[in-house]
């Protein structure tokens, strides 16, 4: 079997098989793999890569992985996110979905709208859920507990979650809920996560220069340049970050 994409978390990790399935392994006590088996238990751990159900309705273009949630998003420009979600990891209100119990150990439940719980009220576990409001993404990013989504919309990026260290870019360190603007006005294309700070890039704004970005030697400028990520697992070369 071959493998086009992967992703790891602190505890838990992904692969993207060249057919388009998704599977995860790893720490599942916040229901961070997407596999609903014992989702939630302290101790839960999917030993072996498997197949995640509730992804197979989606073609998934990227998937990223943070401490304890995870976030994909679909060829269509569709998110979706579970795991943890006590800081606002989840990028919606989850008073919006419907509440329930956490499913059997044989559940093969493809559910992407249930809030679940489990019997000690810890913190709330997701299905895989569509963030509503969030459209046209081409790529996405978690840190420890907080995420971005990068627009093919003129280069615009939004960004949620906890703030601490002001590491959503949003100027405040307390936690956003919902999938907000960042650096507003800029073209972004790039970001990336690290454990307590988070990094936004796009091409350079240098007077009488046009911003420039090369991938597999071919050049693609300004509005151009939003198409990229057809070429995702390029060698990407900017002229003049800007950072």
């Amino acid at each position: 079997m071959l493998f086009r994409s992967i992703a790891a978390g602190a505890y838990h990790s992904f692969a993207i098989a060249d057919s388009g399935t998704v599977y995860a392994w790893g720490a599942n006590n916040f229901g961070q793999t997407g596999i609903p088996s014992h989702a939630g238990d302290s101790d839960t751990i999917i030993p072996l890569p498997t197949p995640i159900p509730a992804l197979g309705a989606y073609a998934i273009r990227a998937i990223a992985s943070g401490e304890h949630h995870s976030l994909a998003c679909t060829q269509e420009g569709q998110v979706l996110i579970w795991g943890r979600s006590n800081d606002h990891q989840a990028g919606l209100s989850l008073s919006t979905l419907p509440l329930s119990t956490l499913p059997d150990s044989t559940s093969t439940s493809t559910s992407t709208s249930t809030l679940i719980l489990d019997s000690r009220a810890r913190p709330p576990i997701l299905a895989p859920t569509l963030i509503p409001d969030l459209s046209s993404v081409e790529a996405v990013a978690a840190g420890i507990d907080n995420s971005f989504a990068v627009t093919s919309r003129g280069g615009t990026s939004y960004a949620w979650g906890f703030g601490a260290n002001y590491r959503t870019g949003l100027g405040t360190d307390e936690s956003v809920e919902t999938p907000t603007l960042v650096g507003e006005g800029k073209i972004i294309t790039v970001a990336e996560c690290g454990g307590q700070f988070s990094v936004l890039a796009g091409p350079g704004e240098v007077a009488g220069e046009r911003p420039i970005m090369s991938a597999y030697d071919k050049v693609m400028a300004g509005p151009a340049g939003m198409q990229k990520y057809g070429l995702l697992d390029a060698p990407y070369r900017f002229g003049r970050l800007r950072v």
